[in-house]
């Protein structure tokens, strides 16, 4: 058949297509029927008008529809609960081996610290420190040895417990990108930590008091660290096993997928919290109700991340959509839409390969100033402590995040705000309007917006500098409405507070989606 013959004889139903695609009220049943006679028209060009310009109107028009029905859905109400139904128990279940993995490090970590105690009597103070030990030492002879979930306010110490907990969870996902090697080493090291920190009580003949204070909290605590891990194998899985995809397609898709994962560990984390926070701390309470609590963590757990995958995926045959991330450069970007998960993902990859030299200079600066701020600490604090870098490692990260107390460590923790969030919004800038990034450009722009750089660092700077978990919690609830509004300010050529209003502006609608966001 002629090329123009086969146009006649088709031409009113590829229209009637065009029109039931374009149309506001879509009739399934009509567009099912006629996307597949274009699918069969289209296989049929392939075949016999291969360098024809029909072809290409075909595998156009089919796109449109495909696009139209496998883009993201918007996280309604509706979306919200059917993630946590459906969704996420799938992706559980397609990424098992992952679980499998993580589950059988955690294990391999916890008879590590189990049995380096008995080998080694102490072990415990290298691993938890002296001052935990002599602590819960004289807690022991005081006969009250859980007496550690006391030493705070209830409402404080669930926010900072539940803070602690999600930047271990958020340090072991993102660590997977390192092939799931960094995944590994997390949960190995909070591994041998939990062991180590159980088998002591064992030595002191308090399993029985300890297991039933700790495992209240433990059971969805100890599952996190699963949960985190496979997420970060998840990610890391791409990199190492494209298949059939180029190595970066495989890791757009297990990159998303890890983060579907990682969400469904964060309400686990903070309700594990809020039990350290608010019930662990009550050591008087009823074994039964404890073993009650315990095992009602546990059979959550089992059902949620084992029996209900299992039955979505083998009884009912729910699968997850094969679909991958797209890079965005060509879209232009709405600054004023709020963008889904996958979308985010998608313009954030899109922006570390493109600026990725941009990126290895900023990651080398920081690294230097970190390390000199681990050094004058180092110096300051303690030079004849042998266990200095076990000990107080974890407080030094923490304080050059925001927590710091010492004038020099503050300085050094405000420069690196300051550069984190001045290449951030420069990089931002630049990938929007499409502009060359270099180190003058970036300068300059240091140069135009200083003051309201350096404003916004020295409210967060200054919100953390309180030290208390309120605070603390409020600051990281306000913080994506003053980048915002940073951002709107430097756009606009506004002071940041006008900015602050104009980003509210734009947020009005979305405000509980940024959030969860």
């Amino acid at each position: 058949m002629k090329e123009s013959s086969f146009i006649r004889q088709n031409k009113e139903k590829w229209q009637e297509f065009e029109q039931a695609i374009a149309s506001k009220d879509k009739n399934p049943k009509l567009i099912s029927r006629l996307f597949i006679q274009i699918t069969d028209d289209l296989s049929f060009s392939r075949t016999f008008y291969k360098n024809r310009s029909v072809k290409a109107y075909l595998n156009g028009t089919a796109q449109v529809l495909f696009e139209d029905i496998y883009k993201s859905e918007k996280m309604g109400v509706k979306g919200f609960f059917k993630f946590w139904k459906q969704d996420l128990p799938v992706i559980i279940y397609e990424s098992r081996f992952d679980f499998l993995i993580s589950l059988a490090v955690l294990i391999f970590s916890l008879t590590i610290g189990v049995v380096s105690s008995i080998q080694n009597p102490d072990f415990a103070r290298e691993i938890l420190g002296d001052g935990y030990v002599n602590m819960t030492l004289e807690n022991i002879e005081k006969g009250d040895p859980m007496a550690v979930y006391k030493g705070f306010n209830e409402v404080e110490g669930f926010l900072a417990i539940t803070a602690n907990n999600l930047m271990v969870d958020v340090i072991t996902f993102l660590t997977g990108i390192f092939f799931g090697l960094g995944s590994i080493i997390s949960i190995i090291r909070n591994g041998v930590m939990v062991g180590c920190f159980q088998y002591f009580f064992v030595q002191k003949g308090l399993f029985w008091e300890s297991f039933l204070t700790i495992f209240q909290h433990g059971t969805l605590e100890v599952s996190t660290m699963v949960i985190s891990g496979a997420a970060g194998i998840a990610l890391g899985r791409g990199l190492m096993f494209p298949g059939t995809y180029t190595r970066l397609q495989a890791f757009r898709i297990s990159a998303l997928r890890g983060l579907k994962i990682f969400f469904g560990v964060l309400p686990i984390t903070i309700v594990a919290g809020f039990i350290e926070g608010f019930i662990t701390r009550h050591t008087e309470t009823p074994d039964i109700i404890r073993i009650i609590v315990i095992l009602a963590s546990l059979a959550f757990i089992i059902f949620y991340y084992i029996v209900y995958p299992y039955f979505l995926y083998v009884k009912k045959g729910l699968r997850t959509k094969r679909t991958s991330l797209k890079f965005r450069d060509k879209k232009p970007f709405n600054q004023t839409k709020i963008y889904n998960s996958s979308e985010i993902l998608g313009f954030a990859l899109s922006i570390l390969l493109k600026y990725k030299s941009l990126l290895l200079k900023i990651i080398g600066l920081t690294t230097i100033l970190y390390g000199a701020g681990l050094s004058l600490k180092f110096l300051y604090v303690s030079q004849d402590s042998e266990n200095y870098f076990t000990e107080y490692f974890w407080d030094d990260f923490l304080e050059l995040l925001g927590f710091a107390q010492n004038p020099v460590l503050l300085g050094i923790s405000i420069l690196l705000h300051f550069i984190v969030l001045s290449s951030t919004l420069y990089t931002l800038r630049s990938w929007i309007m499409h502009t060359a990034i270099n180190m003058k450009g970036y300068f300059s722009f240091i140069s135009a917006n200083i003051l309201t750089l350096f404003i916004t660092v020295f409210i967060y700077q200054g919100l953390l500098f309180i030290n208390s978990g309120f605070i603390m919690f409020l600051t990281y609830l306000s913080l994506p409405f003053l980048l915002l509004g940073a951002y709107s300010a430097i756009t606009n050529g506004n002071f940041l507070f006008k900015g602050i209003g104009n980003g509210f502006s734009i947020l009005k609608n979305s405000t509980g989606n940024l959030i969860l966001i």
